[in-house]
This record gives structure tokens, sequence and C-alpha cells, in this order.
């Protein structure tokens, strides 16, 4: 039984980045505020970033000297909803991301394809320097791709399942 649907279209997110579990070091279960997954942590001589270089990137605009693998443009809203399902094991919130891609078909397809089968989270990034984090619960990540037949226009559909909605990403080194 659905007990809240929370549709919103993301009018203020620049990028939105889909990177696989295996690249991130955030700790289960974690605690609020979630301060040390927007920073680093040293591990020996390494600086290791909490959240991990994505496999997916998707902007509004994107440099073509600086387009690389797995980058597409997006040119319209995308559009995320929350769904709470009460559970035995407490309220499951499964977020479902629909990104529509004008350009970069080809990486977009390959990183997919990579992503089949894999965990990953989704951070959203805001025009004012915002983060936000979908945190998915292991073997609850699914993406796919809706593609048109001219080959115009494609939509990468990502549906993960977490215990808590989108949270808030802070950097350690604002804060006061």
């Amino acid at each position: 039984m659905i007990q809240n649907c929370n549709e919103q279209f993301l009018d203020d997110v620049i990028r939105i980045d889909i990177v696989p579990a295996s690249r991130c070091d955030i700790a289960v279960p974690f605690q609020e505020p979630v301060t040390e997954t927007a920073g680093t942590k040293t591990v020996g001589n390494d600086v290791v970033d909490r959240i991990g270089q994505p496999a997916l990137t998707v902007a509004y605009t994107i440099d073509a000297d600086e387009e690389a693998e797995g980058q597409a443009e997006n040119d319209e809203l995308a559009s995320l909803s929350q769904d709470d399902k009460y559970e035995a094991a407490g309220v499951v919130v499964t977020h479902t991301l629909k990104v529509p891609v004008i350009a970069g078909f080809e990486s977009v397809r390959t990183s997919v394809n990579a992503l089949h089968g894999t965990d990953f989270h989704i951070v959203l990034h805001t025009a004012d320097g915002s983060r936000y984090l979908c945190y998915a619960l292991p073997g609850s990540c699914n993406i796919r791709l809706q593609e048109s037949g001219t080959l115009t226009s494609m939509t990468v559909n990502a549906t993960l399942q977490s215990m808590s909605h989108v949270i808030l990403l802070v950097d350690p080194d604002a804060q006061d």
C-alpha cells in the first residue's frame, strides 16, 4: 500500500551522477547529518573521495572539449518520484528517476549497459552547489534506456529502493 507518492521536476538540478556503490565509501548504516560523505578521507597515504567517480553523468550543458566517456547532455527537466511503502523492516522509499538525454547517446548506452546488475547511488547537483543523495539499498537498483526510433532523444530510467528520502550532502569544509 503506497502511503505517499511525491513526484517533483528537478528544475534546479544542473547535473545528475549515477555512481556505482562499489566506488563509494559510505558507512552503512550512516547517521545524519551525513557530513563525511561529501568530503574525503585518508586511507594509508591515499585520499579517497567518499562519493566516487560516476559511471554516468547527465548535465544540462557540456563543453565539447570536456565531453568524456559516460557523459550526456540534457535539455528537458528530469523528474524524480519517491514512493513510501510500509514494510516489515520499516518505511522503504522507491526512488524513480527519469532523465531525458539529447546528446551522447552511445556513451549513455555503454554506461547503462555497464550499470546493469550493479548497485548504484544517484547524486543530484544543483545550481547553488548543493548535492543530494539517493542512497540505494543493496540489490535494489535497476536502470534502463527508453529510446526513440529516430535516435534524437532517449530517456534514462533509474530506480532504487532506500530507507530514506533524498539526503542533503553537507560539505564539511563549508561549515562554520
